[in-house]
């Protein structure tokens, strides 16, 4: 008997597009044989009970959101003794020009500070969905500025792509692993 590997997704979200790429990455991971748990990240259990961590914030000012970033520190032990893997989602994939590829090569100090407390196997930024009635006008005209679009830059192949890595990399559960338990617990008997 297959037991599934159990994945938990938490994610935080402004106004849904992280959300959305969170349970994209749930169903993919899903297709692969896992067991998928999805939570917003201001609602999530402690991860101990999980093989494996996909974790994602929209990024707001360079930063993940508070849920995300407390989430983290409310479970670091937990997370620290299990696979985990970090995604952010906002603004940058929208950026042309110069300063749009210095943006995109670069990964926020407190977005860089969280991976390196957490160590994920892997980090992947994405766009998100840009609206400009979502931002106020002093973020409108950086935004501009920087050679920044509005729309829907989610690149669904990419967010697949990288899931499909997740899947090939998170370890399965093997039967003789409980079998490897059961006799140690017998032992200490």
């Amino acid at each position: 008997m297959d037991i599934p590997t159990r994945v938990l997704v938490v994610y935080a979200t402004e106004n849904g597009s992280t959300g959305d790429v969170a349970h994209y990455i749930a169903d993919k991971l899903r297709t692969g044989g896992f067991d998928v748990d999805v939570f917003r990240a201001s609602t999530a259990p402690d991860p101990g009970s999980y093989e494996a961590l996909v974790l994602g914030s929209a990024v707001r000012d360079g930063a993940w959101l508070p849920a995300a970033r407390n989430y983290v520190r409310g479970n670091k032990e937990a997370i620290r003794h299990i696979d985990v893997w970090m995604f952010s989602v906002g603004t940058t994939a929208g950026l042309r020009g110069p300063l749009g590829r210095r943006a995109k090569a670069v990964v926020p100090r407190d977005i860089a500070t969280l991976c390196a407390a957490v160590l994920p196997h892997d980090y992947r930024s994405f766009g998100g969905l840009v609206e400009r009635s979502a931002m106020t006008f002093k973020e409108r005209i950086a935004h501009l500025a920087a050679g920044g679009r509005y729309g829907d830059l989610r690149d669904w192949l990419a967010i697949g792509g990288w899931a499909t890595e997740i899947a090939n990399t998170v370890p399965r559960w093997q039967p003789f692993d409980v079998v490897r338990q059961r006799r140690s617990a017998a032992e200490v008997e």
